[in-house]
This record gives C-alpha cells, structure tokens and sequence, in this order.
C-alpha cells in the first residue's frame, strides 16, 4: 500500500473507483466547481484535533495561524477549544474577527512591529512572547503608555538539535530567541520593568520532527530550561510553550509521528515537572498547526494536456507551483520529492506509467511531481495533491503571471461550499481589531 493509499484508508471513502470527501464523490464536486481548487475536510480536521488532545491530555493547544489563515478553517480549530498563535498584525485582526477571546491569543514571532506590540496590548492577548533586549524595551514602553500589565514569556534560542526538522534554528546564530547564555539577562530585564510580568518560557527546536525519541529529548531539555529560568529570576512561571515540531510524512520513505507513544512516555517528565515549586502551575503549551491540517486538506486539479520529451512522459495540469510551492519542492527543500498523488477519478487502473506533472507557468520550478507512478492518466483526469491542509495556499506566490487564485471549499456531510478566503493585503492591516480589543477583556486564560 503506497502512501496515498495509507491516507485513503485513514480519513477518507472510496466509492465506484472514486475519491469520496465529506460523502461526495470527486466528480461531482468537480461539476459544480472548476478546478483548480483547496478543498478540506472539517471532519479530518477534527479527528487530528482530537487525536492530539487525548495523546496530550495536559496540554493546551494554540493553533499556528501561520499554517492556513482561512476564517473557517480557524473557526473549526477554535470550535475544538483550541487557541490562537499569531505572529502579526493580520493574524490579529483575523483572530478578533473570528471571535477568539483574546485570553486564548498568543502573539509571538520574530521582528514584530511597535505598531503589531501596541496591537497586542489594545487586544490584550493572553501573552507576549519576546526574542530580544529591544523588543523587550519596546513593549515596556508601550505598556506604560496604556497603564497595562503585560505577561511576557522569553523566546529561547536553545542549544540542542534537532537534526531531524526540515528547518532548524538550534545550536546556531539565529534572529529567533534568545541565546542560553542571554537568559538571565532579558529575565532581568523583564522583571525591572513595572508594566511587564514574566510569565513563562518559549522554546523552538525545529519542525517537521517525525522521530518521537528525539522529540521526547527536546521537551526534557524544555523542562530543565524552565528550571532554570525559574532559579535565575525567581519567578514561578505560568507558561511553558513548547511551539510546534510534530511532523507529518509528506513522502513516501516516512512514517507518522507516533504522537499516542510519545504522549505516554512524557507522564513521568510531566510529574516531575508538577513537583517543582516554581513550574508547579504552569500550563503547557504546543503551537501545532501542519500536523491538525495537512491529511485534511488536498489540492485539486485537472489534466489538460499530455506530452512526451526525450522518452519522459508530462502531464499539464490547470494548476501548478504558484498554488501549491510545497509539493513543487521549492519551500526549503534541497532535494525534490514527492508528495501524495492519485487519480482521484479512477484510483484503481491495470497499468501504471511514470510521469512528470508541470503547471502552466513558463518555468523549471513549476513542476509538481517528478517521475511519479499512477495508472494511465488521460486529459480530464482529476489530480489530487494530498498533504494539502496547511502551507499550500498560504506559502504560495498566488499572484505570480497573474493567474486566478484557486477557491478553497469545505466539504461536509454531502455538501460542498465556497469558503471565506483571506488575503492579508495593505487594507487588511489596516482594519481595526474589532469587538476583541477592549482593554484586558477576557485576559485569564483559565
């Protein structure tokens, strides 16, 4: 069984040889909306929500709004009881216009904006977390200035590795954090100022983890860092963020993260963790966002031409890099492989060939998948991009040859529906925050 078969199995239907979301088959949601298109799957969705929260029945999950800004895609995280990781501005505005309590918003991300920190304030997130001795500066200015006090947690820059993620900032120079060695430093710094309160520590080791024994490493490594942030400012800590890291496999030579193995072996850690004084109430926090979406979302397309060149056979689909820069390879991959594909129209065929897909573009990059084997595929065929629910429409140049930007659609229960798509633009950013902005209403998290 190939790796698209593996998802099938697992979160999907299959009815007359045809691909079957939210109990319709492929080909009527292709007559009643040209492709190509996003379309998702709430209910898988919900199923990776819920398999995280009964894997990690101690933690609290902020969802990476990074990973697929849709309105309604957020909504269906939110209506899970997860909360919000922003890191700017636009995610902001999208997090108050979703209706997110602001005491389940957390800001933090690299480079924010006086105008982004002051933008978290008004709204009055739950917390602020900061990677340097300026932007710690900044905040207390601002916070002054609006006579609040606000809960900040330090980003960590940490010093081990985790060789496994796709991309790592560890153990190196990075604009992200703060170094070990400056700890200490921005703690003081945090606790000198009277409108800031530390409240917690962040800590990133890397994403796209799939070996759980070395996730397992990273969070102990968390918790003696809490430790000794908790020694060096004398501070009983509220927050330990753990941020995201859970992998999904993408290709065909990797397995799933074992997420209900991991959860078991990280009971004795957590106790130790209750036991001590000053971590004793600190929540803990994940910030996942590929590994709730990516099984629930696909991106399909449509044949419309074949070629042969040089004894290697193309496909052209109406599609192509400028939708879906992941699958192209061209997101921070060296080497291209991959992701899962099928004939969603006819899964089951006699012969399989090898194929190239390219889009439309006039460019080298534009190429989806590489050599990739399928059943015999003829012009009109439907193509799915599994893998599809977080980092293809958002990570993508969707205005690259002025090309129209692909719907994103839900299908559910027997029906298929346009979403709301989001596009941060100049006028988005500029919008006010909404009815969430009061000053430090709802602010507790509990």
């Amino acid at each position: 069984m190939n790796h698209a078969q593996l998802i099938i199995k697992e979160y999907y239907d299959v009815s007359d040889g045809q691909l079957v979301i939210g109990k319709l088959p492929i080909t009527e949601i292709v007559r009643r909306h040209e492709t190509p298109f996003y379309l998702y799957s709430p209910e898988v969705f919900r199923m990776k929500i819920r398999k995280v929260t009964r894997a990690l029945p101690g933690f609290e999950i902020y969802y990476s709004v990074k990973a697929n800004p849709a309105p309604d895609v957020i909504q269906i995280i939110m209506d899970e009881g997860c909360g919000l990781n922003v890191a700017t501005r636009g995610e902001l505005i999208l997090a108050c216009k979703c209706n997110c309590p602001p005491g389940k918003i957390i800001l933090a991300g690299a480079g924010k904006t006086e105008k982004e920190l002051d933008a978290g304030i008004v709204t009055g997130v739950c917390e602020i977390h900061v990677e340097s001795i300026e932007e710690i500066e900044k905040l207390s200015i601002l916070a002054k200035k609006h006579d609040e006090k606000v809960q900040v947690a330090i980003r960590l820059n940490p010093g081990q590795v985790c060789r496994e993620g796709k991309i790592v900032m560890a153990e190196k120079a990075a604009a992200y954090g703060f170094d070990e060695a400056d700890l200490g430093k921005a703690a003081q710094k945090i606790i000198c100022s009277e409108n800031l309160e530390l409240c917690g520590i962040h800590v990133y080791f890397g994403t796209q983890i799939l070996n759980k024994e070395l996730l397992l490493g990273c969070y102990e490594y968390a918790f003696e860092m809490a430790k000794q942030l908790v020694s060096m400012s004398g501070c009983k800590l509220r927050t330990i963020d753990f941020s995201g890291g859970f992998g999904v496999p993408y290709y065909s030579n990797e397995k799933e993260f074992a997420i209900d193995e991991f959860g078991q072996q990280l009971g004795p850690i957590i106790k130790q963790v209750q036991k001590h004084e000053g971590l004793s109430q600190a929540r803990l926090v994940i910030e996942p966002g590929r590994y709730l979406l990516s099984e629930g979302g696909l991106y399909v397309t449509r044949v419309i031409g074949q070629k042969s060149s040089y004894g290697r056979q193309f496909i052209i689909v109406d599609g192509g890099m400028h939708h879906h820069l992941a699958a192209s390879g061209n997101l921070g991959h060296v080497i291209k492989r991959n992701f899962p594909i099928v004939v969603a129209n006819r899964l089951v065929g006699d012969k399989t060939h090898k194929y190239d897909i390219t889009g439309r573009q006039c460019s080298a990059l534009d190429t989806l998948a590489r050599e990739v084997e399928l059943p015999t595929v003829e012009t009109g065929d439907i193509l799915v991009f599994f893998q599809s629910g977080a980092y293809a429409r958002s990570a993508s140049p969707l205005g690259f040859r002025s090309h129209p930007v692909p719907p994103e659609l839900i299908a559910e229960n027997g029906t298929v529906r346009l979403m709301e798509s989001q596009i941060i633009n100049d006028s988005f950013q500029d919008a006010p925050l909404g009815s969430n902005s009061k000053l430090g209403e709802q602010r507790n998290v509990n």
